[in-house]
């Protein structure tokens, strides 16, 4: 994290200065809550200033900055933007938004002991990756993997359903 006076738009490159691992380009630099104004703020890219703004209920900040074009559209912020329903050869649960943006879907209808699978969309529905839910950690441990690793946006209360704690 950088210590900065000026806030408002990034003029050079910079690194997300979100504290989970972040691969994207900064765009925008804010108040830090933490950390007198005058010394210090976070540069965050996109999806991560959406993120702040929506978290702290602080939208304002980032018009009074000229900066809430430079914000992702929050289409994934909020679950239930994520699409109930990919169109595939199978149908897909969602589970829930991690830190980096990326909605996560559990494949329903795997065959009798077979480990659970999850697979990982981008805003734009691209596929990211796809994976195995170990047998023995079983969905609900993924998903408190998750949680306590990278964090939920947001889980849906549904997740119960899966015999998760729906957080």
């Amino acid at each position: 994290m950088a210590i900065v006076t000026d806030y408002g738009p990034v003029d050079e490159p910079a690194d997300c200065d979100h504290p989970s691992h972040c691969e994207r380009d900064a765009v925008a630099t804010v108040p830090s809550p933490n950390v007198l104004n005058v010394l210090g703020g976070f540069r965050f890219c996109d999806f991560h200033l959406a993120l702040w703004a929506d978290t702290k209920g602080d939208w304002t900040t980032l018009q009074e900055l000229g900066i809430q074009r430079l914000a992702a559209d929050d289409r994934f912020l909020f679950l239930d933007a994520a699409p109930p329903k990919l169109e595939r050869d199978l149908t897909y649960r969602r589970i829930g938004v991690d830190h980096r943006g990326l909605a996560h879907y559990y494949v329903d209808g795997r065959l009798e002991g077979d480990g659970d699978r999850v697979i990982t969309v981008d805003s734009r529905l691209q596929f990211i990756d796809a994976y195995d839910v170990p047998a023995h950690v079983g969905l609900e441990g993924w998903v408190d993997h998750v949680d306590d690793r990278r964090c939920w946006v947001e889980v849906e209360d549904r997740f119960s359903d899966f015999g998760g704690d729906g957080r």
